[in-house]
């Protein structure tokens, strides 16, 4: 079974929020609403809330064509949160050193 992700509010841009080491984006029920999972370092797996189920199947494709060629985007570290009642998700740079959960 897996967890939910429940994604911080931050009060603005400068603000930081859920950091994930992620491995894979997973597809579970494929044949049927197939709802994105997110696969974390440690083995736990998450599953993503409706608003970023767009940016998980994006991903997906993403690293799905960069796996040939180019660097693959996972694993990764991405900050998650909700900013001005939105919620996002933003792949971190390997120069931001902020902690992850």
């Amino acid at each position: 079974m897996a967890l939910a992700l429940d994604p911080p509010v931050v009060a603005s841009a400068t603000d930081t929020g859920l950091i994930l080491d992620i491995v894979s984006i997973t597809i579970a029920d494929p044949l049927g609403r197939g709802e994105p999972h997110l696969r974390l370092r440690d083995g736990t797996t998450i599953a993503l809330p409706v608003p970023l189920r767009d940016w998980a199947m994006t991903m997906l494709v993403t690293h799905h064509h960069r796996a040939g060629d180019e660097v693959p985007i996972f694993p990764c570290r991405i900050e998650f949160g909700v900013r001005d009642g939105h919620m996002y998700a933003r792949p971190l740079s390997p120069a931001e050193n902020h902690d992850a959960q």
